[in-house]
């Protein structure tokens, strides 16, 4: 039998970190920086460097952890592996944690993007103000569908397969494109 449970029951949920203060360019990067629209194309390859100083109550970005965006269209992405550097999410992400006893991230993040998990985020979406973002508070109060490890294990390697074929088919269309170009330069 399946059961819901409210999401503060099954993560933690933490902000995106705010560039407040210019980067020197001279320095090295230190960080890798995640953005929103790298979420929703749900591509973490050749991500921005930046110099941040690393303090204590930043949340530097783990594998398992799913990023959702917190503004307009609500999309997740999974970081499924460890990242060459560290890694933050900018603001306008929410970065959240599961416990990975009770709650499969790749599960998540395909329910957070199926049509079910996307009216759930709708609903909480803020409408008072131009742009609809979702508030901590909300989204700790999200209720997920919690089947069996066993059967969030299997969605979530169809998710996963999923967005990889995907990825495939665009870079198939993107290097057709290329080779389209080049012959029409030749002509």
């Amino acid at each position: 039998m399946q059961q819901n449970c409210l999401l503060k029951e099954l993560a933690t949920i933490h902000s995106g970190y705010s560039l407040r203060n210019p980067f020197e360019e001279f320095i090295l990067p230190n960080v890798e920086w995640i953005q929103p629209s790298h979420v929703t194309a749900q591509n973490f390859i050749n991500l921005p460097r930046i110099t941040v100083k690393l303090a204590k109550n930043i949340t530097v970005l783990q594998a398992g952890d799913v990023l959702l965006t917190s503004r307009v269209n609500f999309k997740a992405a999974l970081i499924s592996a460890p990242t060459s550097m560290p890694t933050l999410a900018s603001v306008g992400i929410w970065i959240i944690r599961p416990d990975q006893s009770r709650l499969h991230p790749g599960f998540l993040t395909f329910w957070l993007n199926s049509t079910q998990g996307q009216k759930a985020l709708q609903g909480l979406g803020n409408e008072f103000t131009t742009i609809k973002f979702i508030r901590k508070d909300d989204l700790e109060g999200l209720s997920i569908p919690l089947p069996s490890m066993a059967k969030q294990e299997q969605l979530a390697n169809l998710y996963i397969c999923y967005v990889k074929q995907k990825q495939l088919q665009e870079k198939r269309l993107n290097l057709q494109q290329q080779l389209l170009n080049t012959l029409a330069t030749q002509l």
